[in-house]
C-alpha cells in the first residue's frame, strides 16, 4: 500500500468531466456484487491490513452510521473521478459525548480490478472528508482542499471474473487523526480507473425527502481544475434505485476532559507555577511561573509517575527515572511571570493519560515549584 498525497491533483488535472450545472442527471445504472462484502482492517500507522476483520477502535465512539448496504455498486465513465456524497453530523452520537478528533473510519467499493495475489494491480483510491458541505456542486471539490484525505493503492480485488465488494475499517489513531466538527458535511471517493466506484447505500426516502442522517437521494461527481472545478449532481432513477450515498461509518474519541490538579508532596516547595489552560489534543497548554526568590524564569518537566525527593531547591515531585522519558522536552521561558506555552499534538494515544507538570524557576539559583497532574483530555 502507498501513501499518494498528491495522487489527486496530478491524476484531476489530467481528467474532463462533461457535465455542469446542479441539475439532477441520470448516473450509470448500479452494478451487483457477488456475495456479501468481505471486511479488511488497516491500520494506518502501521500499515498493517488483516482481512477478514472488522477492528473497531474500543475508546472511540460511533457518530455517523451510513451502512444500509444495498447490495450495488456504480462506476462512472471516465477515470479520475471524485464522488461526493453529504449529511449532517449530529452533536453528539448515539448517547455519546460529542467530540471533534476522529479516530476510526470505513469505507467501502466494488470493483472487478484483479486483486495483487493473482497478479493484478489492486484498486486505487482517495477518502476525502468535507466539513461544511451542501453539495449540489454548491460548494466542495470546487477549489476547496479536504479537512482529512487519506489516498492508498493496491487495495483488495477480485481473485476471480466477478464483481466483489469490501469493507475497509480504518484506523487512524496515533498521528493520523483529524478535527472534524458537528454539522453539515461531505465525504467522497475518488477513483481512478473506470472498473471501482463506491458501495451504494440507501439513502434519503422513497418520497424523496432528506432522511435522518440528513441525506438526500442524491450525489455529486466531480474534477478540480486548475481554475475552475466541473461539477455534475446525479442520482439513480428512484425507486428501486433509491440509493445515491456510500458506505461510510466514523467515530470519534469519547474519552475524558482535560483536566489538571494541584500536586505538592508535603507542600515545602514555592507555590508561584498556575497552569492557566489544561492539555487538550490539538489545543495550547498554558503554564505561568511566578519568581520565587527573584528567579528571572522558568522551565517545565513532565512525567508519567510522580516521586516525593528532597533536594536542595526543595522537592523533586516528577519522577526522573521514568523510563517513559521526559515528555515536554524541558522548555523554558524568560520573564515574570515566566509563560510556557506548548501545543498539543493530536494523538488519541495520549486521550485520558495523566502526567505530572513541575516548574523549576532559575536565575536566581533553583526554585522547585508544586506541581500539577494533569489528565489530557479530546
Amino acid at each position: 500500500m502507498n501513501m499518494m498525497k498528491s495522487l489527486l491533483t496530478s491524476a484531476f488535472a489530467l481528467a474532463a468531466l462533461c457535465a455542469a450545472g446542479s441539475a439532477q442527471q441520470q448516473a450509470n445504472a448500479p452494478i451487483a456484487i457477488q456475495g456479501q462484502p468481505g471486511h479488511i482492517s488497516l491500520n494506518m500507522a502501521t500499515g498493517e491490513q488483516v482481512r477478514g476483520a472488522q477492528d473497531k477502535v474500543a475508546t472511540l465512539a460511533a457518530v455517523w452510521i451510513n451502512t444500509d448496504y444495498s447490495g450495488y455498486y456504480s462506476t462512472g465513465w471516465a477515470a479520475a473521478q471524485e464522488w461526493l456524497t453529504w449529511g449532517t453530523m449530529p452533536g453528539g452520537g448515539l448517547g455519546a459525548a460529542a467530540t471533534d478528533i476522529v479516530g476510526y473510519y470505513e469505507f467501502a467499493y466494488g470493483t472487478t480490478v484483479l486483486d495483487t495475489s493473482v497478479g493484478g494491480p489492486g484498486v486505487t483510491l482517495c477518502t476525502s472528508f468535507y466539513a461544511g458541505s451542501t453539495g449540489w456542486c454548491s460548494d466542495s471539490g470546487l477549489g476547496l482542499l479536504p479537512d482529512a484525505q487519506f489516498c492508498f493503492s493496491g487495495l483488495a480485488g477480485t481473485t476471480g471474473t466477478g464483481a466483489v465488494g469490501w469493507i475497509y475499517g480504518v484506523t487512524i489513531t496515533g498521528g493520523w487523526e483529524f478535527v472534524f466538527p458537528d454539522g453539515a458535511f461531505g465525504y467522497s471517493l475518488s477513483m481512478f480507473e473506470t472498473l471501482s466506484g463506491p458501495l451504494l447505500c440507501y439513502s434519503g426516502t422513497i418520497g424523496g425527502l432528506t432522511d435522518s442522517n440528513g441525506m438526500d437521494d442524491v450525489f455529486d461527481i466531480y474534477v478540480p481544475d486548475v481554475a475552475v472545478g466541473t461539477c455534475g449532481s446525479y442520482w439513480f432513477g428512484g425507486v428501486p434505485w433509491n440509493f445515491s450515498s456510500w458506505w461510510n461509518y466514523i467515530m470519534k474519541e469519547n474519552g475524558p476532559a482535560a483536566s489538571c490538579a494541584w500536586y505538592c508532596g508535603s507542600g515545602t516547595n514555592c507555590n508561584g507555577y498556575v497552569v492557566t489552560a489544561p492539555i487538550s489534543l490539538g489545543g495550547t497548554f498554558v503554564n505561568s511561573v511566578t519568581a520565587c526568590g527573584g528567579n528571572v524564569g522558568a522551565m517545565l518537566a513532565a512525567y508519567m509517575t510522580p516521586l516525593v525527593f528532597p533536594t536542595a531547591w526543595g522537592e523533586l515531585l516528577i519522577n526522573v527515572a521514568d523510563p517513559n522519558g521526559e515528555l515536554l522536552g524541558l522548555p523554558a521561558a524568560f520573564g515574570n511571570p515566566a509563560i510556557i506555552a506548548l501545543p498539543v499534538p493530536i494523538n488519541l494515544a495520549f486521550a485520558g493519560l495523566t502526567i505530572y507538570v513541575q516548574a523549576a524557576g532559575f536565575g536566581g539559583g533553583i526554585n522547585l515549584h508544586c506541581a500539577y497532574a494533569c489528565t489530557i483530555g479530546s
